[in-house]
């Protein structure tokens, strides 16, 4: 059953121990796994570290299936796509953020926010954002009919939008996560 974001509690404790909820604990999550310069040892560690800063809940074997089911927002199923992607939490972070602005007039600086609560509100961003505009020209396949005009235009367009442009950026999130993640 999904998550009904007025009814059921948010979980911020896994098998006694207490969760980091905040949502900046999620793109920090996905910093690191965007972050080609950590080893997959020290990811694991920043990770583990992200969500249970003061103690690693017991048994080991289930922490890892807990951390993918509270990414998800309790539906793994809406977590992975086989389809081309078309957003990252690292490249895209700038319009996220004026998207939350934009729509809710909720600033991700200033405000503190379960992940789960995040999800949601993401996963409803209106079309007129700057981010679903991009979303929509990196998905977008020229129609049949398609001009080669609309067809170099668009490709243009996703070059301008592509997320390797924005990957740059991830390295330097990733060591603030880093420096944040060691303290």
């Amino acid at each position: 059953m999904a998550f009904n974001p007025i009814l059921d509690e948010l979980p911020d404790t896994f098998n006694g121990v207490q969760v980091n909820t905040d949502f900046r604990q999620g793109l920090r999550f996905f910093a690191a796994l965007a972050d080609k310069e950590i080893e997959e040892r020290e990811k694991s560690g920043i990770i583990l570290r992200l969500f249970f800063p003061k103690e690693i809940p017991e048994p080991a074997s289930e922490v890892w299936p807990f951390i993918e089911y509270f990414i998800s927002g309790g539906d793994a199923e809406k977590s992975g796509s086989t389809k081309a992607r078309v957003f990252d939490w690292n490249a895209d972070a700038g319009r996220l953020y004026a998207a939350f602005l934009q729509t809710y007039r909720i600033d991700l600086r200033e405000i503190k926010m379960h992940w789960w609560i995040f999800l949601e509100l993401f996963r409803d961003l209106p079309e007129d954002t700057m981010l679903l505009k991009v979303i929509d020209i990196r998905g977008k396949k020229p129609p049949k009919y398609a001009d080669n005009e609309y067809k170099r235009d668009l490709r243009k367009a996703q070059q301008a939008f592509a997320i390797e442009q924005g990957l740059a950026d991830a390295k330097a999130l990733g060591d603030t996560m880093r420096a944040w993640a060691g303290r």
